[in-house]
């Protein structure tokens, strides 16, 4: 939950430089503002993050939007190391946004790599990076949607893939998977592949679970008959692993702006 702290007017006023320069991309004002004096851009930065002045966004979310060089976002690691775990109004961390204003490899690399937790951390939609890279039509940001993204990339959703592989099996709230979203972005059959792999492979992870732990499970009574539960949570988990027939999608997405 986004805290409703009051920033004072220095703060603000601080917030509004910084914001117009991340909005005009100028990253090398960006790179000399958290240079000149680091620790007065750690407080700042820090108390940023504990409003909701902006919709909870950190620097670190409004940075990872534009796709900056990746020497920025290090930096701002090293200077806010707690930044990546943060949540904004939407309950997106900085890889959300990343992941879904398609940000390049190394960014989303170095975000996945510093809070790795967050590749399984839903939002208010029940999405997590990876539908969101795998969904070109998403649009997280007032305006995001005057230009086209490209197709889902195979680096980033493979990283997201090898980050949390049980993140191929978690659905969003309209019932939709990674897998599908790709499908719907018209991705390459290279990323298809993987992701209908990687699915199969954790289903068949848990349904060898689930026969180990009913094997070690010691029968009082007589054998047993499958009830209608079973039978339903046997018939989710093999529509699981097989269907690959998006059911349609419906327009969903929060929207926030800065």
């Amino acid at each position: 939950m986004v805290s409703s702290v009051q920033l004072n007017e220095e703060e603000i006023e601080f917030i509004s430089l910084i914001i117009g320069i991340i909005n005009d991309q100028n990253w090398k004002a960006l790179e000399y503002a958290m240079i000149d004096n680091p620790y007065v851009f750690q407080s700042f930065a820090r108390a940023i993050s504990k409003s909701s002045e902006i919709n909870g966004l950190t620097i670190l979310h409004a940075c990872v939007r534009f796709d900056p060089p990746p020497y920025i976002v290090e930096m701002l690691l090293e200077l806010v190391p707690e930044s990546p775990s943060c949540v904004d109004c939407f309950q997106r961390t900085p890889l959300h946004v990343a992941a879904g204003t398609g940000a390049s490899f190394p960014i989303i690399k170095l975000l996945a790599e510093a809070f790795p937790q967050a590749c399984v951390i839903q939002d208010d939609d029940g999405m997590i990076p990876l539908h969101l890279a795998c969904d070109s039509a998403c649009q997280l940001f007032e305006g995001d949607g005057d230009s086209a993204r490209d197709p889902p990339s195979y680096d980033v959703v493979a990283m997201l893939v090898h980050a949390s592989p049980l993140a191929v099996l978690v659905e969003d709230l309209n019932a939709m998977s990674a897998l599908e979203y790709a499908i719907l972005s018209d991705a390459s059959i290279q990323v298809i592949n993987l992701l209908q792999k990687a699915t199969q492979m954790q289903c068949r992870a848990q349904q060898e679970m689930n026969g180990a732990i009913k094997k070690s499970t010691p029968s009082l009574a007589s054998p047993s008959i499958s009830t209608p539960e079973h039978e339903s949570s046997a018939v989710t988990v093999v529509s699981l692993c097989f269907s690959c027939t998006p059911t349609g999608q419906e327009d969903k997405s929060s929207v926030a702006s800065v």
